[in-house]
């Protein structure tokens, strides 16, 4: 029998360097997960986020050029499936 292995993709956007590098080694160190990037500010997230396509983001809320609320609207609106 064969069973296909699922990944699930993660991107971060957190702008505290420490928080961020945290999840990210939490994530990278837990079967069945990818980082596949972290963001520290909205800007960043709305290149790299379409780019990548992950399944899932991690949100801050304050970031420091955008509310993270309002750039999750921006990717919503790039990549509906995205949660």
């Amino acid at each position: 029998m064969f069973f296909q292995f699922v990944m699930t993709r993660i991107a971060i956007v957190e702008d505290n360097a420490d928080i961020r590098q945290s999840l990210s080694e939490w994530i990278a160190a837990t079967p069945g997960f990818q980082c596949v990037c972290a963001c520290p500010d909205a800007r960043t997230a709305l290149t790299e986020v379409p780019r990548l396509k992950p399944d899932v983001v991690l949100m801050d809320i304050r970031l420091p050029d955008e509310s993270g609320i309002v750039c999750t609207s921006h990717l919503k609106n790039l990549l509906p499936e995205l949660q």
